[in-house]
Protein backbone atom coordinates (compact mmCIF):
# COMPACT_ATOMS: atom_id res chain seq x y z
CA UNK A 1 0.00 0.00 0.00
CA UNK A 2 1.37 3.47 -0.84
CA UNK A 3 2.06 5.32 2.13
CA UNK A 4 1.20 8.69 3.21
CA UNK A 5 2.04 10.21 6.60
CA UNK A 6 -1.27 10.01 8.74
CA UNK A 7 -1.70 12.47 12.27
CA UNK A 8 -4.25 11.25 14.92
CA UNK A 9 -5.21 14.27 16.65
CA UNK A 10 -7.18 13.59 20.27
CA UNK A 11 -8.90 15.94 22.77
CA UNK A 12 -8.73 14.79 25.99
CA UNK A 13 -9.46 15.66 29.43
CA UNK A 14 -8.84 13.51 32.87
CA UNK A 15 -10.00 10.18 31.19
CA UNK A 16 -6.94 8.08 31.48
CA UNK A 17 -8.73 4.53 31.24
CA UNK A 18 -10.56 5.90 27.75
CA UNK A 19 -7.70 7.44 26.24
CA UNK A 20 -5.80 4.04 27.10
CA UNK A 21 -7.99 2.25 25.05
CA UNK A 22 -8.32 4.33 21.98
CA UNK A 23 -4.28 4.31 22.26
CA UNK A 24 -4.13 0.26 22.03
CA UNK A 25 -6.53 0.46 19.59
CA UNK A 26 -4.02 2.22 17.31
CA UNK A 27 -1.28 0.31 18.41
CA UNK A 28 -3.29 -2.62 17.33
CA UNK A 29 -4.39 -1.19 13.48
CA UNK A 30 -2.95 -3.21 10.59
CA UNK A 31 -1.56 -0.09 9.43
CA UNK A 32 -0.32 2.32 12.20
CA UNK A 33 -0.27 6.28 12.00
CA UNK A 34 2.75 7.81 12.00
CA UNK A 35 2.07 10.11 14.73
CA UNK A 36 -0.52 10.74 17.89
CA UNK A 37 -1.05 14.35 19.06
CA UNK A 38 -3.13 14.51 22.38
CA UNK A 39 -4.05 17.62 23.55
CA UNK A 40 -4.84 17.95 27.45
CA UNK A 41 -4.75 20.47 29.87
CA UNK A 42 -2.29 22.05 31.91
CA UNK A 43 -4.06 21.17 35.52
CA UNK A 44 -4.69 17.39 34.24
CA UNK A 45 -2.22 16.55 36.31
CA UNK A 46 -2.99 12.49 36.51
CA UNK A 47 -3.16 12.81 31.87
CA UNK A 48 0.06 14.18 32.07
CA UNK A 49 2.03 11.80 34.78
CA UNK A 50 -0.17 8.76 32.31
CA UNK A 51 2.13 10.39 28.97
CA UNK A 52 4.92 10.79 31.09
CA UNK A 53 5.17 7.07 31.45
CA UNK A 54 4.09 6.41 27.87
CA UNK A 55 6.33 8.19 26.67
CA UNK A 56 9.16 5.11 28.13
CA UNK A 57 7.18 2.65 26.53
CA UNK A 58 8.53 1.30 23.12
CA UNK A 59 5.40 2.71 20.60
CA UNK A 60 4.93 2.15 17.36
CA UNK A 61 3.98 5.79 16.81
CA UNK A 62 5.32 9.02 17.86
CA UNK A 63 3.08 10.46 21.04
CA UNK A 64 3.24 14.44 20.58
CA UNK A 65 1.65 15.82 24.04
CA UNK A 66 0.55 19.20 24.03
CA UNK A 67 -0.98 21.28 26.91
CA UNK A 68 -4.03 23.76 26.74
CA UNK A 69 -5.27 26.31 29.21
CA UNK A 70 -7.77 23.82 30.18
CA UNK A 71 -9.27 25.04 26.23
CA UNK A 72 -12.42 23.33 24.93
CA UNK A 73 -12.19 20.71 22.22
CA UNK A 74 -12.82 22.73 19.41
CA UNK A 75 -9.35 24.88 20.61
CA UNK A 76 -7.73 21.34 20.75
CA UNK A 77 -8.43 20.16 17.67
CA UNK A 78 -7.08 23.19 15.71
CA UNK A 79 -4.07 23.36 18.38
CA UNK A 80 -3.42 19.49 17.49
CA UNK A 81 -3.84 20.37 13.78
CA UNK A 82 -0.74 22.92 14.72
CA UNK A 83 1.40 20.83 15.64
CA UNK A 84 0.77 17.92 13.43
CA UNK A 85 2.67 17.23 10.28
CA UNK A 86 0.58 14.63 8.60
CA UNK A 87 -1.20 14.86 4.89
CA UNK A 88 -4.04 13.06 6.47
CA UNK A 89 -5.67 14.38 9.59
CA UNK A 90 -7.06 11.68 11.92
CA UNK A 91 -9.64 13.44 14.33
CA UNK A 92 -11.06 11.08 17.51
CA UNK A 93 -12.76 11.47 20.82
CA UNK A 94 -10.89 10.02 23.85
CA UNK A 95 -13.42 7.36 24.31
CA UNK A 96 -13.50 5.42 21.06
CA UNK A 97 -12.10 2.04 19.70
CA UNK A 98 -11.29 1.54 16.42
CA UNK A 99 -11.58 -1.25 13.69
CA UNK A 100 -7.91 -2.54 13.14
CA UNK A 101 -8.42 -1.45 9.83
CA UNK A 102 -9.76 2.09 10.11
CA UNK A 103 -6.28 3.96 9.78
CA UNK A 104 -5.22 1.45 6.65
CA UNK A 105 -8.94 1.98 5.17
CA UNK A 106 -8.66 5.82 5.80
CA UNK A 107 -5.04 6.06 3.45
CA UNK A 108 -7.24 4.35 0.86
CA UNK A 109 -10.12 7.07 0.85
CA UNK A 110 -8.22 9.43 0.11
CA UNK A 111 -5.47 8.17 -2.03
CA UNK A 112 -7.22 5.78 -4.00
CA UNK A 113 -10.74 7.15 -3.75
CA UNK A 114 -9.47 11.02 -4.41
CA UNK A 115 -11.84 12.25 -1.62
CA UNK A 116 -11.09 15.03 0.69
CA UNK A 117 -13.24 14.42 3.92
CA UNK A 118 -14.67 11.78 5.42
CA UNK A 119 -17.04 11.01 8.34
CA UNK A 120 -16.58 7.12 10.18
CA UNK A 121 -19.71 5.04 11.34
CA UNK A 122 -19.82 4.86 14.56
CA UNK A 123 -21.82 2.64 17.13
CA UNK A 124 -22.36 4.38 20.03
CA UNK A 125 -22.84 1.89 23.14
CA UNK A 126 -25.38 3.82 24.81
CA UNK A 127 -27.62 3.98 21.83
CA UNK A 128 -26.85 0.12 20.73
CA UNK A 129 -28.92 -0.41 23.96
CA UNK A 130 -31.57 2.41 23.96
CA UNK A 131 -35.09 1.17 22.46
CA UNK A 132 -35.19 5.02 21.61
CA UNK A 133 -32.25 4.88 19.58
CA UNK A 134 -30.95 1.98 18.26
CA UNK A 135 -31.72 1.86 14.42
CA UNK A 136 -33.08 -1.10 12.63
CA UNK A 137 -29.96 -1.27 10.03
CA UNK A 138 -27.10 -1.25 13.03
CA UNK A 139 -29.43 -4.34 14.34
CA UNK A 140 -29.32 -6.35 11.77
CA UNK A 141 -25.89 -5.55 10.68
CA UNK A 142 -24.63 -6.88 14.13
CA UNK A 143 -26.42 -9.84 13.76
CA UNK A 144 -25.14 -10.73 10.80
CA UNK A 145 -21.52 -10.32 11.61
CA UNK A 146 -21.70 -11.74 14.70
CA UNK A 147 -18.22 -13.41 13.85
CA UNK A 148 -16.04 -10.66 12.79
CA UNK A 149 -14.10 -9.57 15.81
CA UNK A 150 -14.84 -5.43 16.08
CA UNK A 151 -18.63 -6.67 16.13
CA UNK A 152 -17.73 -9.29 19.23
CA UNK A 153 -15.81 -6.23 20.72
CA UNK A 154 -19.42 -4.58 21.05
CA UNK A 155 -20.92 -7.15 22.16
CA UNK A 156 -18.55 -7.94 24.96
CA UNK A 157 -18.58 -3.84 25.45
CA UNK A 158 -22.13 -4.21 25.70
CA UNK A 159 -21.97 -7.36 28.25
CA UNK A 160 -19.67 -5.69 30.48
CA UNK A 161 -21.97 -2.61 30.58
CA UNK A 162 -25.34 -3.57 30.82
CA UNK A 163 -24.54 -7.64 32.03
CA UNK A 164 -27.87 -9.12 31.05
CA UNK A 165 -29.65 -6.37 29.70
CA UNK A 166 -28.71 -6.72 25.90
CA UNK A 167 -30.90 -5.15 23.84
CA UNK A 168 -29.39 -6.49 21.10
CA UNK A 169 -29.48 -10.05 22.31
CA UNK A 170 -33.43 -9.70 23.50
CA UNK A 171 -36.14 -10.15 21.77
CA UNK A 172 -37.44 -8.64 18.46
CA UNK A 173 -40.39 -7.26 19.49
CA UNK A 174 -39.02 -5.35 21.75
CA UNK A 175 -36.57 -3.84 19.47
CA UNK A 176 -39.63 -3.74 17.04
CA UNK A 177 -41.68 -1.39 19.26
CA UNK A 178 -38.79 1.00 19.31
CA UNK A 179 -38.36 1.32 15.87
CA UNK A 180 -42.34 2.56 15.83
CA UNK A 181 -41.07 4.70 18.54
CA UNK A 182 -38.26 6.27 16.79
CA UNK A 183 -40.19 6.85 13.83
CA UNK A 184 -42.54 8.93 15.54
CA UNK A 185 -40.48 10.74 17.37
CA UNK A 186 -38.67 11.65 14.51
CA UNK A 187 -42.23 12.48 12.63
CA UNK A 188 -42.12 15.28 15.48
CA UNK A 189 -39.16 16.29 15.29
CA UNK A 190 -39.45 16.78 11.63
CA UNK A 191 -42.00 19.18 12.48
CA UNK A 192 -40.03 21.66 13.85
CA UNK A 193 -36.76 20.82 11.46
CA UNK A 194 -34.93 18.84 14.01
CA UNK A 195 -34.94 16.03 11.79
CA UNK A 196 -35.62 14.90 8.21
CA UNK A 197 -36.51 11.84 5.79
CA UNK A 198 -33.10 12.94 3.64
CA UNK A 199 -29.91 11.58 5.52
CA UNK A 200 -27.01 13.19 7.03
CA UNK A 201 -27.95 16.93 5.55
CA UNK A 202 -27.48 20.33 7.52
CA UNK A 203 -31.16 21.77 8.12
CA UNK A 204 -31.81 25.29 7.36
CA UNK A 205 -32.88 25.30 11.00
CA UNK A 206 -29.60 25.29 11.96
CA UNK A 207 -30.07 21.44 13.20
CA UNK A 208 -28.99 17.99 11.52
CA UNK A 209 -30.51 15.06 10.06
CA UNK A 210 -29.23 11.50 11.38
CA UNK A 211 -26.94 9.66 9.07
CA UNK A 212 -28.61 6.34 7.27
CA UNK A 213 -27.88 3.19 9.44
CA UNK A 214 -25.15 1.14 8.30
CA UNK A 215 -26.93 -1.13 5.77
CA UNK A 216 -27.81 1.40 3.34
CA UNK A 217 -23.78 2.51 3.50
CA UNK A 218 -23.19 -1.11 2.10
CA UNK A 219 -25.64 -0.97 -0.34
CA UNK A 220 -24.22 2.05 -1.78
CA UNK A 221 -20.85 1.20 -2.26
CA UNK A 222 -19.88 1.34 1.26
CA UNK A 223 -19.91 5.69 0.50
CA UNK A 224 -22.69 8.12 1.19
CA UNK A 225 -22.40 11.55 0.60
CA UNK A 226 -23.66 13.59 3.27
CA UNK A 227 -23.19 17.45 4.58
CA UNK A 228 -21.90 16.91 8.42
CA UNK A 229 -19.40 14.87 9.82
CA UNK A 230 -18.86 13.69 13.23
CA UNK A 231 -16.10 15.50 15.48
CA UNK A 232 -14.58 12.36 17.06
CA UNK A 233 -15.00 10.02 13.76
CA UNK A 234 -13.24 11.71 10.65
CA UNK A 235 -10.42 12.10 8.30
CA UNK A 236 -9.60 14.84 5.69
CA UNK A 237 -6.96 16.17 3.55
CA UNK A 238 -4.18 18.62 5.39
CA UNK A 239 -5.24 21.53 2.97
CA UNK A 240 -9.04 20.83 3.94
CA UNK A 241 -8.07 21.64 7.80
CA UNK A 242 -5.69 24.35 6.58
CA UNK A 243 -8.16 26.54 4.79
CA UNK A 244 -10.86 25.54 7.21
CA UNK A 245 -10.80 25.49 11.22
CA UNK A 246 -13.07 25.07 13.97
CA UNK A 247 -14.58 27.78 15.06
CA UNK A 248 -13.59 28.72 18.71
CA UNK A 249 -15.61 31.54 19.23
CA UNK A 250 -18.72 29.18 19.67
CA UNK A 251 -17.05 28.28 23.00
CA UNK A 252 -16.00 31.90 23.98
CA UNK A 253 -19.86 32.89 23.55
CA UNK A 254 -21.76 29.84 25.40
CA UNK A 255 -18.97 28.20 27.50
CA UNK A 256 -20.03 25.07 25.63
CA UNK A 257 -18.71 24.51 22.24
CA UNK A 258 -21.96 22.18 21.19
CA UNK A 259 -22.15 21.42 17.28
CA UNK A 260 -18.94 22.52 16.73
CA UNK A 261 -17.97 19.98 14.05
CA UNK A 262 -22.03 20.87 12.01
CA UNK A 263 -20.80 24.66 11.66
CA UNK A 264 -17.57 23.39 10.57
CA UNK A 265 -19.23 21.21 7.98
CA UNK A 266 -21.70 24.14 7.13
CA UNK A 267 -18.31 26.27 5.82
CA UNK A 268 -17.12 23.50 4.17
CA UNK A 269 -19.57 21.86 2.11
CA UNK A 270 -19.78 25.13 0.01
CA UNK A 271 -16.11 23.96 -1.03
CA UNK A 272 -15.41 20.04 -0.71
CA UNK A 273 -17.43 17.10 -0.34
CA UNK A 274 -18.09 15.15 2.43
CA UNK A 275 -18.56 11.50 2.34
CA UNK A 276 -19.92 8.99 4.76
CA UNK A 277 -18.37 5.53 4.95
CA UNK A 278 -18.48 2.13 6.59
CA UNK A 279 -15.07 1.64 5.86
CA UNK A 280 -14.11 3.69 8.82
CA UNK A 281 -15.88 1.84 12.05
CA UNK A 282 -15.31 2.58 15.65
CA UNK A 283 -17.13 2.11 19.08
CA UNK A 284 -18.26 5.18 21.13
CA UNK A 285 -17.90 4.30 24.73
CA UNK A 286 -19.42 7.39 26.05
CA UNK A 287 -17.39 8.06 28.82
CA UNK A 288 -18.82 10.64 31.65
CA UNK A 289 -18.55 13.63 30.48
CA UNK A 290 -15.68 15.85 32.79
CA UNK A 291 -17.78 19.03 32.03
CA UNK A 292 -21.52 18.44 33.63
CA UNK A 293 -23.46 20.26 32.13
CA UNK A 294 -27.01 21.40 33.17
CA UNK A 295 -29.85 21.53 31.25
CA UNK A 296 -30.42 24.95 31.45
CA UNK A 297 -26.32 25.25 30.01
CA UNK A 298 -27.14 23.00 27.12
CA UNK A 299 -30.19 24.79 25.99
CA UNK A 300 -28.67 27.98 25.89
CA UNK A 301 -25.46 26.60 23.79
CA UNK A 302 -27.73 24.49 21.41
CA UNK A 303 -29.69 28.31 20.29
CA UNK A 304 -26.94 29.77 19.70
CA UNK A 305 -24.90 27.07 18.15
CA UNK A 306 -28.22 26.68 15.75
CA UNK A 307 -28.13 29.92 15.28
CA UNK A 308 -24.81 30.33 13.94
CA UNK A 309 -25.43 27.75 11.71
CA UNK A 310 -28.99 28.41 10.43
CA UNK A 311 -27.15 31.87 9.93
CA UNK A 312 -24.26 31.30 7.42
CA UNK A 313 -27.28 30.47 4.78
CA UNK A 314 -29.45 33.30 6.22
CA UNK A 315 -32.04 31.08 7.57
CA UNK A 316 -33.45 32.65 10.22
CA UNK A 317 -37.09 31.91 10.13
CA UNK A 318 -36.57 28.12 9.88
CA UNK A 319 -34.13 28.60 13.25
CA UNK A 320 -36.97 30.76 15.01
CA UNK A 321 -39.74 28.18 13.94
CA UNK A 322 -36.88 25.25 15.57
CA UNK A 323 -36.53 26.68 18.70
CA UNK A 324 -40.20 27.41 18.79
CA UNK A 325 -40.67 23.82 18.80
CA UNK A 326 -37.82 23.10 21.47
CA UNK A 327 -40.06 25.52 23.89
CA UNK A 328 -42.86 23.57 23.45
CA UNK A 329 -40.98 20.66 23.83
CA UNK A 330 -40.56 21.75 27.68
CA UNK A 331 -44.13 21.58 28.55
CA UNK A 332 -43.59 17.72 29.54
CA UNK A 333 -41.35 19.66 32.07
CA UNK A 334 -43.51 22.28 32.79
CA UNK A 335 -45.75 19.20 34.32
CA UNK A 336 -43.56 17.40 36.04
CA UNK A 337 -41.65 20.29 37.79
CA UNK A 338 -43.11 23.59 37.39
CA UNK A 339 -40.02 25.42 38.57
CA UNK A 340 -37.12 23.55 35.92
CA UNK A 341 -40.01 24.03 33.17
CA UNK A 342 -39.97 28.23 33.33
CA UNK A 343 -36.47 27.90 34.08
CA UNK A 344 -35.56 26.59 31.18
CA UNK A 345 -38.33 28.72 28.76
CA UNK A 346 -36.25 31.50 29.96
CA UNK A 347 -32.98 30.47 28.75
CA UNK A 348 -34.10 29.19 25.76
CA UNK A 349 -35.85 32.83 25.66
CA UNK A 350 -32.84 34.90 26.99
CA UNK A 351 -30.81 33.07 24.31
CA UNK A 352 -33.11 34.17 20.99
CA UNK A 353 -32.50 37.85 22.34
CA UNK A 354 -28.80 37.61 22.71
CA UNK A 355 -28.87 36.05 19.08
CA UNK A 356 -31.75 38.09 17.21
CA UNK A 357 -32.18 41.33 19.64
CA UNK A 358 -28.91 42.26 20.99
CA UNK A 359 -27.55 40.97 18.08
CA UNK A 360 -24.69 39.75 19.64
CA UNK A 361 -22.36 38.27 16.96
CA UNK A 362 -20.60 34.89 17.83
CA UNK A 363 -17.80 35.20 15.34
CA UNK A 364 -16.54 38.46 16.38
CA UNK A 365 -17.10 37.95 20.04
CA UNK A 366 -14.58 38.72 22.60
CA UNK A 367 -12.64 36.96 25.20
Amino acid sequence: MERVKVSVIIPTRNRIEYLQRVLESLENQTVVPDEVIIVGDQDDVQTQEFIKNLLLEDLKYRVNFILTKNEGTAKKRNTGFEYSRGEVLVFLEDDVVLEEKYIENAIDLILNHGLDIVSGYTFDIVDLNSIYWLKWGDYVYILKNLDKKFINEIINELKNKYRERILLLGPTRKILLGQLLRKIKNFIKSLFLWESWRKGKILPSGYRSEYPDITKIEKNNRLYEVEWVQGGNFICKRKVFREFKFDENLEKFSKYALNEDLEWSARVIKKYKIYLSSKLKLMHLRAPSVRRLSSEQRLKALVISTHHIASINGNYIAHLWATTGLVLSRIPVLLISPKDGIKQIKVIIKALKDVYIVKLKIRNKEK
